[in-house]
């Protein structure tokens, strides 16, 4: 029988050192663990972009009502008289102050979480936008965009305003201040921070995230109607 004075002999301290083999076994698992952990930590942080870009988007659609409100019908993404763009058209409505002189205001509810840069991560549907398809901003087709009603909107829970433009780093000469309509879900131009997509508010007022393909799916299934609003 081992004695407790005994027990703290030297032979019995010694421990057993651990073998090479073990080593690599455990720092194997240490480096899974971190790598889930990180994965884990990128797809809350994700989450956490998309959830704060649907709020901006809701957000922007109550300051569209009080300005159709105010105004009697959309801003359009693009004016013909001051204000020039219309994120500008909406200041006083989201934030109370004045309509800035030009450029985008440098405020949170313009900027996707998940975009970065300094331009605006928000861009209009160009056909709510006075741009009617095939036609320049002067000709005879572009007048019943130009000033459109909320009466004149059909069936706006399927119909698009606003949602993520293109994102940072994409090339072309499409304008930041409109979202794609392309059919094509493999264009640059289409958003692809938000669940390999983007988020876009619906005339209703809801907001959905869809993927590129999901988007021109539904173009084309509707013939274009999702960014058409009559």
């Amino acid at each position: 029988m081992i004695t407790p004075s005994q027990m703290i002999h030297p032979r019995f301290l010694r421990r057993r050192a651990f073998s090479v083999l073990e080593v690599m076994i455990a720092l194997a698992v240490l480096a899974v663990l971190a790598l889930l952990l990180m994965a884990i930590g990128k797809d809350v942080m994700d989450r956490s972009k998309t959830a704060k870009c649907m709020v901006n988007l809701r957000s922007i659609h109550l300051g569209l009502a009080n300005y159709i409100n105010d105004v009697g019908h959309y801003p359009g993404y693009r004016v013909n008289t001051r204000p020039t763009f219309w994120y500008q058209a909406l200041v006083p409505y989201m934030e109370g102050g004045p309509v800035p002189p030009s450029g985008p205001p440098y405020s949170a509810w313009l900027y996707c979480p998940a975009r970065g840069g300094t331009s605006p991560g928000y861009g209009y549907n160009a056909y709510f936008g006075h741009v009617p398809p095939g036609s320049s901003d002067f000709s005879p087709d572009f007048a019943p965009y130009w000033k459109l009603r909320r009466s004149q909107v059909q069936q706006p829970s399927t119909k698009i305003v606003l949602g993520d433009n293109k994102d940072l780093g994409t090339t072309g000469s499409y304008s930041i201040n409109q979202i794609s309509r392309h059919i094509d879900p493999n264009n640059i131009n289409h958003p692809r921070r938000h669940q390999k997509g983007g988020d876009f508010l619906f005339a209703d007022g809801h907001v959905e995230c869809l993927t590129p393909k999901l988007l021109t799916d539904r173009s084309k299934a509707t013939g274009g109607a999702i960014f058409r609003p009559f």
